[in-house]
């Protein structure tokens, strides 16, 4: 049987997906390699503080998979659906248009894009 895309394990079936929504595609999605660079270029930008960043996560702590630890108190800083900067809370010197705290979060950022050759 096919999974229904539409529902969550252990939950009960939700209404299905606007149409709109299933044929409509984030302005950051890759759609190839020129937006893919202009999409690159507009996150590093943001990182380094440069342009506005739309929303700053701060969490309990962060999984770093080079160090194999969690570090306690960090910010994730996003511009779209895409993650620009990652690192301790406050440290992050841009502006942001949304701040939200969630201190009993563990967060493993970069799961959405853990292996990526350009």
């Amino acid at each position: 049987m096919p999974p229904d895309h539409n529902r969550r394990a252990g939950s009960s079936p939700t209404r299905p997906l606007p149409k709109a929504y299933l044929i409509s595609l984030p302005a950051d999605l890759i759609l190839n390699a020129a937006d893919e660079v202009t999409i690159r270029q507009n996150l590093t930008l943001v990182a380094l503080g440069k342009r506005p960043a739309e929303r700053a996560i701060r969490v309990g702590r962060v999984f770093a998979a080079y160090a194999r630890a969690w570090l306690p108190d960090h910010e994730i800083v996003t511009s779209g659906r895409r993650i620009a900067y990652v690192g301790p809370a406050g440290t992050y010197r841009g502006e942001v248009a949304e701040c939200v705290h969630y201190p009993n979060l563990s967060a493993v950022p970069g799961f959405g894009e853990v292996h990526k050759h350009i």
